[in-house]
């Protein structure tokens, strides 16, 4: 492979270092986060509400819901709210559904 350059000011060339991507879903949460949204949503549950229960901020519960981000205690919270032991079952729950386009 060869790797990209830049010119130098000199005229000489100078191998750029290879970018690291860093992976953008940490859970399968980012592909069933629009699953659990409007799970919680038919239950009236909206992500200020479980905000203000573990005293953090709404966009935080998002990031966990869309795996952005990770947090025990949200996702454990957004389990309880829709009734299933934990985080594995609602993730299990969101595969199911959506493969049998059930809504």
């Amino acid at each position: 492979k060869i790797k990209p350059v830049r010119q130098a000011k000199d005229g000489y060339m100078i191998p750029q270092k290879r970018k690291i991507l860093k992976p953008k879903n940490r859970t399968l949460g980012n592909m069933y986060g629009g699953w659990i949204k409007y799970q919680l949503q038919l239950i009236g549950v909206s992500n200020e509400d479980i905000g203000d229960e573990l005293g953090v901020r709404s966009n935080a519960v998002s990031s966990v819901m869309h795996g952005k981000r990770t947090s025990a205690r949200i996702q454990q919270k957004i389990a309880d709210k829709l009734k299933l032991p934990n985080w594995e079952a609602v993730i299990e729950a969101a595969k199911k559904a959506t493969k049998d386009n059930v809504v």
